[in-house]
C-alpha cells in the first residue's frame, strides 16, 4: 500500500505548538521581587520525641508536602500539553528540548519548596518565614512563566535571563539562611561556633564563584542568541547549565545549615 503525499506550498507550513524560538525583547518587566527585610526573631530549639514506644507500628517519615502545588500543577500542565502535540520526526527534537524546559522548572520549584521546607526548622532565622515564602512564591511564578512561554512559543532573551535570575535568588536566599544557622549556634554555643564558621568559610567564595558562572552564561545566550541555529538546543543546555550549578550550590549549602542547626541542638540537650 503506498500512501502520496501532496507538497504544501511553503506559505501553508505551520510552526508546531511546542516548537521552542526566542523573541526578542520588546522591553524589561518591572521587578517582582519583594525587597528581603531584615528582623530579629525568637530562637526555637528542636529536640526530637520518641512517639513509637518501643519501636513497633514507627512509620518511615514522609516527604513533607509541596509547598507550591498550585505552580506545580500549572507546569505539569504545560509539560502535558507539549507532549501530546503532533509533531513528526521534523520537529521531534525541537518538542523534547521544550519538553525537557518545563522538567526543569519543574526541578527549580522542587528546590524553591525544599528550601521553605528548611526554613522552617529554625525560627532565629534574619528573615521573617513569610518574607522567605514570599520572595519564593515569585521565583516560583518565573518557573511558571517559563513553561507558559515554552508551551506558546513565546520564550524570549527575558524568559531565559528570569530564570537564570531566579535560580541565582534561590541560591541567595539559601545562603542566607546557613548564615542564620550559624548565627544560632554562635549564640547559643560560642566557643564550639568557632569551628563551625571556619568550617564554612569557603562558602562565600563558593557563592562567589557561582554568581560569575551565573554571569557567563547570561552572556553566552545575549552573545549567541542572534546568530544561534538551534535556538531550542541553546537555551535548553544554558538553563540546564544553570540549574546543575544551582542543585549544587544550594544542595551544599542546605546539608551545611542542618549540620549546623543539629550541632546547636545536640548541645541543648546534652
Amino acid at each position: 500500500m503506498h500512501c502520496q503525499v501532496s507538497p504544501a506550498p511553503p506559505l501553508a507550513v505551520a510552526q508546531p505548538a511546542s516548537t521552542l524560538r526566542i523573541l526578542p525583547v520588546d522591553r524589561r518587566r518591572a521587578p517582582c521581587f519583594p525587597r528581603l527585610r531584615l528582623r530579629p526573631g525568637p530562637r526555637l530549639s528542636v529536640r526530637a520525641q520518641n512517639r513509637g514506644g518501643d519501636g513497633d507500628g514507627v512509620q518511615p517519615p514522609r516527604d513533607p508536602p509541596h509547598n507550591f502545588v498550585k505552580e506545580r500543577s500549572h507546569i505539569i500542565s504545560r509539560t502535558g500539553k507539549i507532549i501530546l502535540v503532533q509533531e513528526g520526526l521534523l520537529y521531534y527534537e525541537s518538542r523534547n528540548a521544550s519538553e525537557y524546559l518545563c522538567v526543569l522548572a519543574e526541578k527549580a520549584l522542587d528546590i524553591a519548596s525544599h528550601i521553605v521546607d528548611s526554613a522552617k526548622l529554625d525560627m532565629s532565622n534574619v528573615m521573617s518565614s513569610d518574607t522567605i515564602h514570599r520572595t519564593l512564591r515569585a521565583y516560583a511564578g518565573i518557573f511558571m512563566q517559563t513553561a507558559d512561554d515554552t508551551c506558546n512559543r513565546t520564550v524570549s532573551m527575558e524568559t531565559i535571563t528570569s530564570f537564570l535570575g531566579a535560580l541565582r535568588g534561590l541560591a541567595s536566599i539559601t545562603h542566607i539562611l546557613l548564615e542564620a544557622a550559624l548565627e544560632t549556634v554562635s549564640h547559643e554555643h560560642p566557643k564550639e561556633s568557632l569551628s563551625e564558621f571556619a568550617f564554612n568559610y569557603d562558602m562565600k567564595i563558593m557563592h562567589r564563584n557561582y554568581n560569575r558562572r551565573m554571569d557567563e552564561l547570561e552572556d553566552d545566550i545575549n552573545r549567541n542568541a542572534a546568530a544561534a541555529v538551534h535556538a531550542c538546543e541553546l537555551v535548553s543546555k544554558t538553563i540546564n547549565q544553570g540549574m546543575k550549578a544551582t542543585e549544587s550550590i544550594v544542595g551544599l549549602m542546605m546539608d551545611r545549615r542542618h549540620r549546623a542547626l543539629d550541632k546547636a541542638h545536640s548541645k541543648l540537650v546534652e
